[in-house]
């Protein structure tokens, strides 16, 4: 009856080292799917924001207001601009917009993008 007893304490114990390490991989998994799927909404709602025909002047005031710091995850020029919303490590959803030669926003698009 003792010989059963332990080994049956000692399956017990090989089954939890086994949860825990297979638990561990799928944990950061899921961390790193909702990072990027977070980074992608933040993007798709702050295109969503940005009118087609308005000036792109207000969106990048209110992106630098949101974010802190002027400069670091958005740029562009006369015929667009870039906002990045930071995902897992080097993942970043971003937010496109066109501008038509006059200065207005012209095209939005929402895409995912790994360095």
């Amino acid at each position: 009856m003792t010989k059963i007893s332990n080994r049956h304490r000692g399956l017990r114990t090989a089954a939890k080292v086994l949860l825990v390490l297979v638990s561990i991989p799928v944990l950061a998994g899921l961390g790193i799917v909702y990072a990027n799927w977070s980074a992608h909404r933040q993007a798709q709602q702050f295109c969503d924001g940005i009118e087609v025909g308005s000036s792109i002047s207000p969106a990048i005031l209110e992106f630098e207001r949101r974010v802190g710091k002027p400069g670091v995850l958005h740029g562009g020029d006369a015929s667009g601009h870039l906002f990045m919303f930071k995902g897992f490590m080097f993942d970043k959803g971003n937010c496109s917009v066109g501008l038509s030669p006059d200065g207005k926003v012209s095209t939005k698009a929402v895409y995912m993008t790994s360095d």
